[in-house]
């Protein structure tokens, strides 16, 4: 993607414009409740939100989680309410396009065999990191999920739609590795799994993607936050967008994910200057490059490094101020549902946890904007673990 010749790096969103975007969402979510139709998705997982608040029983969950950068496989036991994990695999996974939907399960199954062959769990879960319509499990007890055609994160699966993720993946799993069709399931977005992981009321992913999760009386639901587009658009962003294989889509996540993030960043770079800081930090993408321009404390930095620097600080900050802006609006459109000063809120995703500075400007956000005190629990592979406790509540 040809870089631009020159543009004037945008500043902080204003107060005025965080305060707009979290009122936009804000009425987004509600509007959309009302099945009214909004940029977002607000997909029921078909979960009871007061499963969110009980303990599960003791019992074996074998976990298979899809959608990003790397499948996933893990064997979790549950003993009075605490989870341990037995085993793991995770695998990088090659292409984002596929000859079919059957091509996509088989390239997540094979590669994860040690896992899923080892044993026969007493419920499976998976972790499906895409837009899609929860629905009762046809072929056994659980919650299955019709995917969307349209896919997030540039993945391209032809007939992904076409029959539901559960049941197509048990099935492979159990033709290369005879695990039962009977064994119950529950196939959830990977920010309901987050959300699961530690009973709370608001969830969400913050890394490859973006995205956010709520659990209101009335269920839980997928926000599919990523889809928002109510937003300013600074120059560099429209001219990005305007060049990636969806303009006008997805307009959040292209502000605020690690995907795009990382690509904007290199775009406005030059691959030059960037094959040069990634030599500089011994960086392997992008992304690893913004944090490490961020904590560079080096007082003689040549001029490209200055210049890189302010590109990433500019980035990270937008990013991180319109995450805190979209959690305001959440909170704010249901406040019969967070009444309590705290909000815990746990998030997963390296950009969230691991970028400096930029967990810090969310919360200073949502402090501002909700008038809220939040607390972001850091649980180690809190997707996986959600699901596997979810699985074992059914």
């Amino acid at each position: 993607m040809e870089r631009p010749r020159k543009l004037n790096l945008p500043e902080r969103f204003t107060g005025h414009e965080l305060h707009a975007i979290a009122s936009r969402f804000k009425d987004q979510l509600t509007r959309s409740m009302r099945g009214e139709q909004t940029d977002l998705g607000m997909f029921n997982s078909q979960l009871p939100s007061n499963l969110c608040h009980q303990e599960p029983p003791d019992g074996q969950a074998l976990v298979v989680e899809v959608g990003g950068t790397n499948v996933y496989a893990a064997q979790y036991t549950f003993c009075k309410g605490k989870p341990s994990l037995k085993t793991h695999q995770s695998i990088p996974l090659e292409s984002r396009t596929f000859d079919s939907a059957e091509d996509f399960y088989n390239s997540i199954i094979t590669p994860l065999g040690k896992v899923i062959t080892s044993y026969h769990p007493d419920r499976l879960g998976i972790v499906y990191s895409f837009p899609g319509q929860s629905i009762p499990a046809r072929d056994t007890i659980g919650v299955d999920m019709i995917s969307d055609q349209s896919l997030s994160k540039g993945f391209i699966i032809p007939g992904i739609d076409e029959v539901p993720v559960g049941e197509a993946l048990k099935k492979a799993m159990h033709s290369r590795y005879m695990l039962p069709l009977s064994t119950p399931s529950v196939v959830m977005n990977d920010t309901v799994a987050v959300l699961f992981a530690d009973q709370a009321q608001i969830g969400g992913v913050v890394g490859t993607g973006f995205n956010l999760a709520v659990a209101m009386s009335n269920g839980v639901f997928n926000t599919e936050a990523g889809q928002f587009r109510d937003i300013p658009l600074s120059e560099e962003l429209q001219i990005f967008d305007g060049r990636s294989n969806n303009p006008g889509q997805r307009l959040a996540e292209k502000y605020i994910s690690g995907l795009y993030l990382g690509g904007l960043f290199t775009w406005m770079q030059g691959e030059e200057t960037m094959q040069k800081l990634m030599k500089r930090y011994g960086a392997t993408d992008p992304t690893q490059v913004m944090s490490e321009l961020l904590v560079d404390r080096d007082f003689k930095l040549p001029d490209f490094v200055v210049n890189a620097f302010s590109t990433a600080k500019m980035l990270r900050d937008r990013s991180a101020q319109l995450v805190g802006a979209i959690i305001s609006g959440t909170i704010l459109a249901f406040p019969k549902e967070f009444t309590q000063p705290i909000v815990h809120i746990p998030i997963e995703g390296s950009l969230f946890w691991k970028m400096p500075g930029y967990r810090e400007e969310v919360e200073r956000v949502i402090s501002v904007y909700s008038g809220k005190q939040i607390q972001f629990p850091e649980i180690k592979d809190a997707g996986r673990v959600g699901a596997a406790r979810a699985a074992l509540l059914i």
